[in-house]
């Protein structure tokens, strides 16, 4: 079984979701419209909040440093996740 990545960018869009995330959104797509209202194959380019039910509480979370990294357990439907959100110290290429 391989890792689930998805990158947000500094504004919380989602920039990148890797193979594996995307088979695992397939297969809780469903609970993903039914809780979020959204379509997990449009889920990159789209706000990090779009799929969170606090997304204040997120952020709270996302602007402390001394918050990450942040582990967490989300459930959909009879999945159950398990989040790591890390800080990335990348810079974005100059173009």
């Amino acid at each position: 079984m391989g890792t689930n990545v998805f990158t947000a960018d500094a504004d919380r869009n989602l920039v990148f979701i890797n193979k594996n995330a995307k088979e695992t959104l397939k297969a809780v797509a469903g609970e993903i419209r039914k809780s979020f209202n959204v379509d997990a194959n449009n889920l990159q380019g789209m706000s990090i909040h779009s799929v969170h039910g606090d997304p204040d509480r997120i952020e709270k979370i996302l602007l402390d440093p001394a918050n990450l990294p942040h582990n967490a357990q989300v459930e959909l439907g009879d999945q159950t996740l398990d989040l790591m959100v890390r800080p990335s110290r990348r810079r974005p290429a100059l173009g």
